[in-house]
C-alpha cells in the first residue's frame, strides 16, 4: 500500500525509530543529505538525514515486492537487482519519465510494452 498522502513530517507527528547504521552507510546517507540540501531550489524546508530515511521507508513500503528473501543480505541484494534493472529500463527508454500523471504513466507503459512485443517477435521466413 502506497504511503497516506495525509502523512505528515511534522515534529509533533513523527514517532522516533533507533536505526544502527554500518559506517558506510551513514557516510553515504549524511553525504547524500548534505548534497539534496545543498541542492535545493526552494529553501523551505530542511533536508536532513532523517529526511532521507523516511523517503527510503515510503519507497520500500509502497513497493514491498521489491523485499524478497530470509535475510538482511538477500532483501537487499533482491531490491537493488530491481532497482538496477529499472534503472537499465529508464536509461534505454527515457520516455518513461514522461509526465506526472497516471495516466500519462499509462500511456508510457503501453507504448513500452508496444515497443518490445514488436523487438521480439522473429521474422517469418
Amino acid at each position: 500500500m502506497p504511503p497516506s498522502t495525509q502523512d505528515t513530517a511534522e515534529p509533533d507527528a513523527l514517532r522516533p525509530k533507533y536505526v544502527p547504521l554500518r559506517p558506510s552507510q551513514y557516510r553515504k546517507l549524511t553525504d547524500l543529505a548534505r548534497d539534496l540540501q545543498d541542492a535545493r531550489t526552494q529553501k523551505t524546508e530542511r533536508i536532513t538525514e532523517n529526511t532521507v530515511i523516511r523517503v527510503a521507508v515510503d519507497l520500500v513500503t509502497a513497493h514491498p515486492g521489491l523485499l524478497v528473501g530470509d535475510t538482511e543480505d538477500e532483501l537487499r541484494e533482491y531490491a537493488l537487482k530491481r532497482l538496477r534493472a529499472a534503472a537499465a529500463l529508464i536509461t534505454a527508454f527515457p520516455e518513461l519519465l514522461v509526465g506526472d500523471t497516471e495516466d500519462e504513466l499509462h500511456d508510457a507503459v503501453t507504448r513500452l510494452r508496444a515497443m518490445t512485443e514488436g523487438s521480439s517477435e522473429q521474422p517469418q521466413g
